[in-house]
């Protein structure tokens, strides 16, 4: 997150837990944690990240990172640290937009086609 257009990225902590966990509601908290981003850099964190997203980022720092920048006025170009990484972000986020109030933990994150040949 790049607060008032600076060029200090600050992290934004967000949790996801349990069941019952909606696309919608992680959205809503996305955006309060955005909304409450102070406009000074705090001490960064030191705890591992099981997933991390940017914004703006020329590429992701390894598996389980995902980069995003708009590509367009109606685009978004996620980047990932494999195009299979990014196809199951598609499909994952892709299935969250079609149903943003089912759990999210029981949201497809690879195709049917990639889940059959991997049996």
């Amino acid at each position: 997150v790049r607060p008032g257009g600076t060029d200090v990225p600050r992290e934004v902590d967000v949790e996801l837990e349990g069941s019952g966990a909606t696309f919608a509601k992680f959205l809503g908290s996305v955006d309060r944690a955005l909304k409450a981003v102070p406009k000074t850099p705090g001490a960064p964190s030191t705890e591992s990240r099981e997933l991390v997203f940017a914004w703006g980022s020329a590429a992701p720092e390894g598996p389980g990172h995902w980069s995003a920048q708009l590509a367009g006025p109606t685009q978004l170009h996620v980047r990932a640290a494999s195009p299979e990484e990014a196809r199951c972000f598609k499909v994952l986020f892709e299935a969250c937009a079609k149903q943003p109030d089912e759990d999210i933990w029981k949201m497809p994150i690879a195709s049917e086609s990639a889940v059959q040949s991997s049996r």
